[in-house]
């Protein structure tokens, strides 16, 4: 899953405080896939909120946030994970977040983002999985 486009600042010596930037998702397309077809829009939108909430949650402490970047160590991001898949997102700093250039950056300015999102759900139609790609 790509980072949104964003413009990124290096810092020098003395600087004021980074601007505040706010990430807002456009959510595109969302499917949803059942057991007896696929699954009307009205009952995934609630799910599809909450990955678009996550995935906000994740960019900003990722991209978005110096105060997040800890100096590269995302120490917040650990929070978005149960506590089963914490090693495996820890493994994926680099892929989730700026990485080690967060201590080379004090600002990144993000840009329109926008998420399209697949469900799998249950012989009840509820959503229990989702992928999401973010563009």
């Amino acid at each position: 899953m790509p980072p949104p486009t964003s413009d990124a600042t290096s810092s020098p010596s003395e600087s004021p405080a980074p601007p505040a930037f706010e990430l807002a998702f456009d959510v595109g397309h969302v499917q949803a896939q059942g057991v007896h077809g696929r699954v009307a829009n009205g009952l995934t939108r609630r799910p599809a909120a909450a990955v678009v909430a996550t995935l906000t949650e994740l960019y900003t402490i990722g991209f978005v946030d110096p105060a997040a970047w800890g100096d590269g160590a995302f120490p917040s991001l650990g929070t978005l994970f149960t506590a089963a898949a914490r090693p495996e997102g820890g493994q994926a700093l680099r892929s989730l977040t700026l990485g080690a250039a967060a201590r080379e950056l004090e600002a990144v300015r993000p840009r329109r983002a926008r998420a399209d999102l697949r469900f799998l759900a249950d012989a009840n139609d509820r959503p229990v999985a989702a992928t999401a790609d973010v563009i």
